[in-house]
């Protein structure tokens, strides 16, 4: 799998907190991909911001000849805290990586870029 709009389609797992040690600010992380980190002053500036860094930071690996790590639900693992689709996933590819997992939760961020 090499093609990045692949690899975006992806039911990527995420972390969001929002931070006041050093100011105030959000932040959302890829559980799968360490050192991804998209930091925003606001909730909707990391959710704007979101899918073009993922973007870059898939490049990233394949301009390098590697492979990024495959997101959790991909490898088979389940009950994590939440799962990135783009809103272009249907109701049924949602409810197909949300299924088995209550604690989970399904975050809509602006869409994949064209």
């Amino acid at each position: 799998m090499n093609d990045v709009r692949r690899y975006l389609s992806l039911p990527w797992t995420i972390e969001r907190s929002e931070r006041t040690d050093d100011g105030h600010y959000f932040v959302l992380t890829v559980a799968e991909l360490p050192g991804f980190v998209v930091a925003g002053r606001s909730e909707e500036e990391v959710e704007q911001e979101f899918w073009p860094a993922l973007e870059s930071f898939i490049e990233s690996y394949l301009e390098d000849g590697q492979e990024p790590p495959l997101p959790a639900r991909v490898r088979g693992v389940v009950r994590r805290p939440a799962v990135v689709r783009p809103p272009t996933a249907s109701a049924a590819d949602v409810e197909a990586y949300s299924a088995g997992d209550p604690a989970g939760e399904i975050l809509q961020l602006p869409g994949v870029p064209a």
